[in-house]
């Protein structure tokens, strides 16, 4: 019996553990990993693109939602220096768009500024009606084709008729 337990648990074969040749395949794929791969989620440049084409999507989502929830027509600017929100300055449907629309979680206006060294392709200047239609701001006519924005590498779409908007 003393002979038996010997071999099961004395013996090399059934040793626990990692051999050399495993440890350094790991060691190897390891580093090959960190050479290739983490580069990639460190560079703060795509996170900010990112970041910011999903924060200009929202904000236009934001001005639909706050005309039809207001009745009140609310305009959205973009262009390369930033995107904003404004509404009428003497009623609902009157008047030039000069006051800001404030932002909901903080202070100052519903307006941003992309950040370093991300490209803006193409502007949209429309307004959303009380029925949420997107609107051209020189014509007050619904706007007859869709509206396509680029932030860095990211498109947006604007749709005519519905005021849809959605990354491409």
């Amino acid at each position: 019996m003393l002979r038996q337990g010997l071999r099961r648990y004395g013996s090399a074969r059934d040793s626990a553990g990692f051999s050399l040749m495993e440890l350094v395949m790991v060691i190897s794929i390891t580093g090959i990993l960190a050479v290739v791969a983490l580069p990639r989620f460190f560079d703060r440049g795509v996170f900010d693109e990112s970041g910011y084409f999903e924060e200009t999507l929202a904000a236009v989502r934001y001005a639909q939602k706050v005309a039809l929830a207001s009745g009140c027509d609310v305009q959205v600017s973009i262009n390369a220096g930033g995107y904003s929100l404004s509404r009428r300055n003497t009623g609902c449907s009157t008047g030039t768009f000069s006051v800001a629309i404030p932002h909901p979680s903080r202070a100052g206006g519903f307006a941003a500024s992309p950040p370093a060294g991300t490209s803006v392709g193409g502007t949209a200047s429309l307004y959303f009606d009380r029925a949420g239609r997107p609107r051209d701001p020189g014509s007050g006519s619904i706007l007859g084709a869709a509206t396509n924005l680029s932030i860095g590498a990211l498109g947006m779409r604007i749709e005519a008729e519905t005021g849809y908007s959605h990354a491409l």
